[in-house]
């Protein structure tokens, strides 16, 4: 009766024909692709419900102010006062997000929770719940708790990311990395991108 070999031993006999050794070739020297799926956002677009009479939202995609009010109902969920509109869907986790700001006048972006005030002149400020940098037409600033200018070089481009790990917003130019962080952000719910703007022209786009 032959003696029964263990999965160990079986590893430490020597390999004894060409298959054996062909496929411990294959298994320790070709190497194996592994693919990672990155966190990408699917497509972000501006909810019609939320936008201020005065915004003109164009397929999801793009915003311009309108000279004319719009028809839409006043609600809980509308901003009456800032000339603001919320993305349609809410975001739990990190977000990637680019839009082209080229020649608009006056523009805002970033991030607000779903609960955040949206009636009446409310300061958006982080103690609001408001995560926002503004382009005044001659300087960036961030709206934190104390304001402050950023830069004065326009810009065309801004990629804001958030990091809800560590709970960081920040911003990029296409000239610049890291233009301004909001950090130790404080939120116990889901986010949405806010965007906003005064001009009649030229329209912010998401990318």
């Amino acid at each position: 009766m032959s003696a029964r070999v263990t999965p160990n031993q079986e590893f430490q006999k020597p390999p004894n024909s060409l298959a054996q050794i062909t496929a411990i070739f294959l298994f320790f020297c070709i190497p194996v692709k592994v693919q990672v799926r990155e966190n990408k956002m699917s497509g972000v677009t501006m909810d019609e419900k939320t936008a201020n009479n005065y915004l003109l939202v164009t397929n999801g995609k793009e915003l311009k102010m309108s000279p004319t009010a719009g028809n839409g109902t006043p609600s809980a969920q509308r901003f009456d006062m800032k000339p603001c509109v919320l993305s349609r869907e809410s975001y739990a986790s990190d977000i990637s997000l680019t839009v082209n700001v080229n020649k608009v006048n006056m523009w805002r972006i970033g991030v607000v929770t779903g609960s955040a005030k949206r009636h009446g002149f409310t300061m958006m400020h982080p103690r609001n719940f408001y995560w926002v940098i503004e382009w005044k037409g001659r300087e960036l600033v961030a709206l934190d708790d104390k304001e402050k200018i950023i830069q004065t070089d326009f810009v065309q481009k801004l990629t804001m990311r958030l990091d809800s790990i560590n709970r960081k917003l920040t911003f990029d130019s296409e000239k610049k990395d890291n233009v301004y962080t909001f950090d130790n952000m404080y939120f116990s719910e889901s986010l949405y991108i806010l965007f906003s703007t005064t001009d009649e022209n030229n329209p912010l786009t998401i990318i």
